[in-house]
């Protein structure tokens, strides 16, 4: 077993966020650019892909040895019991994480349903209220992480999927979890990308945004005292897999900026961004709304707001 580490000086410097947005948008990526070492819970099964240094932990064993060979122990939740029992090593003894990714919540779900429920069953009325106990527990313990009082982390992420519900695209989950999870985080976010002209290059490139405020139609806010833009510009990416796993640092960056740690960063509230960002349409929601228990099927964002869709995560 590891033992306990002295906690950094800036550990209450915390940041807690839930990411939604379009497939293939970069949201993976995000959660993989947490402060390392980092426990990924792998839900999606599509760690492999990512830019880390990993070693797959069963979490049915003991939480593995810093050995200098990885930064990021990625435990694949083939099952609800799966993450449950990675968040209860953690939250019970020493361990030498400062991150926790939770990538998605909405597999996550789907993988509970299928323990309540069973994989063929349908879901019964009354077991959706312990399917939304359940989740909303084990969120907030995985949130709460960060004021733990033994053995805290200083980030924790969770991505989601986006859906329309109401008429407005938030994170594509079942029941009222949907309503409750935007709650719950320092951020709730929506990760988009834009087609921008680099007149360096003379050549249209794909810019990954993340929008931090509400809008008429797209679920997303902050309560961090406006310490970031509206719009937040995610820095690319790009190099070798050795030279994309070192600059991956997006969501350090992003509590960085939040502490106001960044050289050169302004003190006080961000200025608003001079324009908003072409918002996906918000069609109306079927007629009567969606069910109590589920909400109505996801739908693709169209439009303008993110044109094109990346490769990365």
């Amino acid at each position: 077993m590891p033992t306990a580490q002295a906690a950094p000086p800036d550990l209450h410097q915390t940041l807690t966020a839930l990411i939604h947005g379009r497939a293939k948008t970069g949201k993976s990526l995000m959660a993989a650019s947490l402060t390392k070492p980092l426990l990924y819970l792998d839900v999606e099964l599509g760690a492999q892909f990512l830019p880390m240094a990993r070693r797959v932990w069963d979490p049915s064993t003991p939480i593995p040895r810093m050995d200098g060979t990885w930064d990021t122990a990625v435990v694949r939740c083939t099952s609800w019991d799966d993450a449950e029992a990675a968040l209860d090593q953690v939250r019970s003894r020493a361990h030498p994480f400062k991150g926790i990714a939770v990538d998605s919540l909405q597999a996550l779900q789907n993988r509970l349903i299928g323990k309540v429920a069973g994989p063929t069953s349908a879901v019964e009325i009354q077991q959706w209220g312990e399917i939304l106990r359940m989740l909303q527990n084990f969120t907030e313990g995985l949130r709460d992480m960060t004021n733990h009082k033994r053995w805290p982390v200083m980030e924790v992420l969770v991505t989601c999927p986006t859906s329309l519900r109401d008429g407005t695209w938030g994170p594509h989950l079942r029941g009222q979890m949907g309503i409750i999870a935007p709650y719950l985080f320092d951020l709730t976010g929506y990760l988009y990308v834009e087609d921008e002209f680099n007149r360096k290059t003379n050549a249209t490139v794909q810019v990954r945004k993340l929008r931090t405020r509400r809008t008429k139609d797209i679920e997303a806010g902050e309560r961090v005292g406006g310490k970031i833009p509206a719009i937040y510009t995610l820095p690319m990416v790009t190099g070798t897999p050795e030279e994309v796993r070192k600059a991956n640092v997006t969501f350090r960056k992003l509590r960085a900026d939040v502490y106001r740690r960044v050289d050169g960063a302004p003190v006080g509230i961000a200025p608003p961004v001079p324009s908003e960002p072409p918002a996906p349409p918000a069609s109306p929601p079927p007629s009567g709304g969606p069910a109590p228990d589920v909400p109505a099927q996801p739908v693709t964002p169209t439009g303008t707001a993110t044109p094109k869709e990346t490769t990365n995560g």
